[in-house]
């Protein structure tokens, strides 16, 4: 460890440092995160002034350009107050590839390092989500009390749930690469484990179509890249009879897929009935599908956005339209980054979110960077089924590990063949 700050100059030391910090409190206290944040700024700017600024690679600018999109929004906006505190949560998509792409670096930035201190984050919040639950238990006697809300303490258990699900895909990437030992793939895998259990006490069938479509593109690009694609269709083969093994044995599977496939039945045999008989009720699979034909319609009607602070105001104003009082007084969102996104600032935006992921999707095959694979695949599907880029939560998770990921050793190795 000690080697790896030798090496570095001081700001880099200073960034090293910080950025560690950073990955482990993600999950312990987001607060003092964003704090390290502020850190990360300050040494960026100082680093930059003494040493000297870079053009950014075009790989940082992706969401650069979608902050933009935002702020335009904001000119539209008749809720300004929302609108403003849209913007100032979005802001992490132009920070952190400022302070990450903009300064020259003679050190990359170590990968390995911050994926597992963000595993030595996770654990210490697993620990005390325990640990509160065990006390809430001796109070009420309830195994509720290690389950969903209940245990993921101060975070939505989507969002804890999807930390982990890619938090252990990475670690074990990491653990079964070029320099693995066997006791870091021992370590990997009994994480991995914990990790799972927790997904699934937290009760959230998001996360696991997350999964789903992650171990899916991981697979297709660890065949791809060995050029043996038959065993790809094996492997998503097994996967499917684990899947439907898994359903048929795993009660929250069991029920949410019962769930599932009999309100898609009911909703296509008479969609006008369907809504009627549902517009009050707010269970997680019915809920979706209301929600998200009433944002289609929407954006069917404003196809360039009703401004960034409006979405909610006006997706509301819908809602009641409908009938969906219960659906407007709990001010329920798509449940669908996509169709978000496409709501409040148009449907342009909403594609260039979606090309963005795809390039990053591309660019991560062309390095055949296994890290950003994951990340990217994990995320575009959870996009499908949550808002997972509206909430701080979100976006400080994806965009730390985004940057992460892109600036690897080819940002130092073009710094020093441009010197």
């Amino acid at each position: 460890m000690l080697n790896e700050f030798k090496k570095r100059n001081f700001f880099e030391t200073v960034e090293f440092t910080l950025t560690l910090l950073f990955a482990f409190f993600l999950l312990v206290d987001q607060k003092i995160a964003t704090y390290i944040v502020a850190g990360l700024g300050l040494n960026a700017i100082i680093h930059g002034i003494r040493i000297g600024f870079k053009k950014p690679a075009k790989a940082y600018y992706p969401f650069a350009i979608l902050f933009v999109c935002y702020l335009i929004g904001l000119l539209f906006t008749e809720n300004f107050d929302y609108g403003g505190k849209d913007i100032e949560t979005r802001l992490t998509f132009l920070l952190f590839p400022l302070f990450y792409g903009t300064f020259k670096r003679e050190v990359p930035l170590n990968k390995s390092w911050v994926i597992w201190t963000f595993i030595a984050g996770a654990l210490v919040y697993l620990a005390m989500d325990w640990y509160y639950a065990y006390e809430c238990f001796e109070v009420v006697r309830n195994r509720s009390c290690f389950e969903s809300y209940a245990l993921s303490r101060w975070i939505h258990p989507t969002y804890a749930a999807m930390y982990l699900v890619v938090g252990s895909a990475l670690v074990l990437a990491d653990a079964f690469g070029k320099n693995g030992s066997v006791l870091k793939k021992i370590a990997a895998i009994i994480i991995s484990l914990v990790f799972y259990f927790f997904v699934y006490k937290f009760y959230s069938l998001g996360p696991w179509i997350s999964f789903a479509g992650m171990i899916t593109t991981v697979l297709f690009a660890l065949f791809y890249f060995r050029k043996k694609m038959i065993w790809f269709f094996v492997g998503v083969a097994a996967l499917a009879t684990i899947g439907v093994l898994a359903i048929q044995n795993l009660d929250l599977l069991q029920s949410d897929y019962k769930a599932v496939k009999t309100e898609l039945s009911n909703y296509f045999n008479d969609k006008e009935a369907y809504i009627e008989a549902n517009r009050n009720s707010a269970g997680s699979v019915n809920a979706r599908i209301l929600i998200w034909n009433t944002s289609l319609q929407m954006i069917a009607d404003h196809p360039f956005g009703v401004g960034t602070g409006d979405g909610k105001d006006v997706l509301m104003d819908y809602y009641r339209q409908r009938g969906m009082d219960v659906y407007a007084e709990k001010q329920l969102n798509p449940h669908c980054q996509y169709l978000q996104t496409a709501g409040s600032i148009g449907i342009v935006p909403a594609l260039f979110l979606i090309l963005s992921l795809c390039y990053y999707l591309v660019l991560g095959f062309k390095r055949k960077d296994y890290f950003l694979i994951i990340l990217i695949s994990a995320f575009a599907t959870g996009c499908l089924f949550e808002s997972v880029l509206e909430r701080q939560w979100g976006i400080l998770f994806f965009m730390f590990f985004l940057i992460l990921f892109i600036n690897n050793d080819q940002d130092v190795q073009e710094d020093k063949a441009s010197t």
